[in-house]
């Protein structure tokens, strides 16, 4: 073959090779390294836990859940990850009981770090920052509240609180004995709100640093003076009772006059540096107008004038309402119906119906 026909062969080959359709490459397949470390000083991490690694979409669905072990160093390395779906993995384990966890993104470099801490029961190592109650008119009778805390952990232990009736009983939250419709709205599971002797609690256990949480709930203040005062737990840098401009207030709290939340105004009543076994006091009536308001207007003077709104110490001996039981079931029926019409088994006009005719039943007991 002369050199001539030899060059052609050689083009008409690589034109030829080159029409192939290009090989698809896949991504070799990607893993996270991590690392989990004890945040208490002079402690370990066991190398036999566990670490759960679940990588979930950008909907919210989880694509694939998988288990690791540690190696003698307390590092790990992910399964395969699914780069074209996974959104975020989440990396998990239980330390000492305690759940622990943190999230990645699938692309990311570096070691991914997950920090647990030993346990301790100790509540001196608790204290609030602030604490914030939120009063907004739902209607004639009733109060809304929100309540914010934000509570700190100034050890390098996790606190995990009580274990009451084998359940944990971590942080008291401050709520009035006649609330109801109680719901976890930050930083809390409703599931692990229980009732412990005086007011209720919350399970989850506080790591260290600063943890927010929030709830809220209803109650029932029909034309008379009501309190949105509680007890202090724990050592508290500041409180706060912000109220609707319209509502009568009388309190010994520093009145800081107007501000704005969430987009409605409010007044704002400060307390602090508050001490454990302290109380806090406002006394909130709705717009009242004639002579209907005499009558609370002295009460509440009388409170004033005899110091019972200072701050004061706590007292355990509350006397128990005479109708207790039956002011205890009204109000969990009121709950119970709230539940059904939120999860739309009930339609809106029984709803209302039978909801007036519990409150008025509630007003009857307390009037």
């Amino acid at each position: 073959m002369t050199p001539a026909k030899r060059a052609s062969v050689a083009s008409a080959a690589l034109l030829f090779i080159c029409a192939w359709p290009p090989a698809v490459v896949e991504a070799a397949p990607e893993r996270l390294r991590g690392m989990i470390d004890n945040g208490t000083k002079g402690e370990a991490v066991p190398d036999d836990l566990e670490v759960t690694v679940a990588q979930v979409s950008a909907s919210g669905t989880e694509l694939d859940r998988a288990t690791v072990t540690l190696d003698a160093n307390g590092r790990f390395v992910t399964p395969p990850l699914d780069r074209q779906r996974a959104e975020t993995v989440i990396i998990a384990t239980v330390y000492k009981g305690v759940s622990y966890q943190t999230t990645a993104e699938p692309g990311r470099g570096g070691v991914v770090r997950l920090r647990v801490f030993e346990p301790t029961r100790n509540e001196g190592v608790i204290s609030i920052r602030s604490d914030t109650s939120v009063a907004t008119r739902e209607d004639e009778d009733e109060l809304a509240v929100l309540h914010l805390l934000r509570v700190v952990n100034r050890s390098d232990r996790t606190f995990i609180g009580d274990d009451i009736g084998g359940r944990p009983a971590v942080i008291r939250l401050p709520v009035p004995s006649d609330a109801f419709d109680l719901r976890a709205v930050e930083g809390l599971t409703h599931e692990a709100i229980r009732d412990v002797e005086g007011g209720i609690a919350s399970g989850d256990p506080v790591q260290p640093g600063e943890s927010r949480l929030s709830y809220s709930y209803g109650v029932l203040a029909p034309g008379r003076a009501w309190s949105l005062g509680h007890p202090v737990e724990y050592p508290t840098t500041r409180s706060d009772v912000l109220v609707e401009p319209d509502l009568v207030v009388s309190s010994p709290g520093r009145n800081l006059g107007s501000l704005d939340f969430e987009g409605r105004r409010y007044r704002q009543f400060e307390f602090g540096p508050l001490l454990s076994g302290q109380e806090t006091a406002v006394i909130v009536t709705p717009p009242a107008t004639g002579l209907a308001l005499l009558p609370i207007a002295g009460v509440v003077a009388g409170l004033v004038l005899l110091g019972l709104l200072l701050l004061r110490r706590r007292t355990n001996n509350r006397p128990v309402p005479e109708h207790e039981d039956e002011h205890q079931r009204l109000v969990t029926a009121i709950a119970d119906l709230d539940d059904d019409f939120a999860a739309g088994r009930i339609d809106e006009d029984a709803y209302l119906s039978e909801r007036k005719a519990i409150k008025r039943a509630l007003l009857g007991l307390e009037s």
